[in-house]
């Protein structure tokens, strides 16, 4: 019974260790940052991606992409609040590496996802066309900031 315990304990640790890095990766998008942030070693990492401890593999490609959202996520609101003296290229090197298949130069760019995106960025445009036609024409509630989200402000 001793050992079946020790295991149980042991499986529990290494859960818990995988959980805390797969959330601070999520967060910082590095295996070191990561890992400082966890308390846990890139031995520790690289053994239960070896193994696929606890299924790591598959729950770490799904930070990865999490993580890869985010930086997306971070660009399309960066993008809409750039001056034209702006370079954002670090944004473009970041997605470049963290979604390849989408933001890569050499990729090819199916049809759909440039229609896709040409329609987001055209959302937000008629969005802020409407807010500064709104604040000239004087018509926003008192107080309100068109430039800060909602629960950012």
């Amino acid at each position: 019974m001793g050992a079946t315990y020790d295991m149980t304990l042991r499986d529990a640790k290494t859960e818990k260790a995988i959980d805390r890095f797969l959330k601070a990766y999520e967060q910082i998008g590095t295996i070191t940052g990561a890992c400082d942030a966890a308390g846990v070693s890139r031995e520790a990492v690289y053994l239960w991606e070896d193994n696929n401890s606890m299924n790591f593999n598959t729950r770490f490609r799904d930070s990865q992409e999490r993580h890869a959202d985010k930086l997306e996520q971070h660009m399309f609101e960066t993008a809409m609040r750039l001056e034209p003296k702006h370079n954002p290229t670090l944004l473009i090197f970041a997605l470049n590496g963290a979604k390849p298949e989408k933001y890569r130069v050499n990729q090819v760019v199916s049809e759909d996802v440039a229609k896709e995106l040409m329609r987001e960025l055209r959302a937000e445009q008629k969005k802020r066309r409407a807010v500064a036609t709104n604040k000239a024409k004087g018509m926003l509630p008192e107080g309100s900031d068109p430039e800060v989200p909602d629960g950012q402000g």
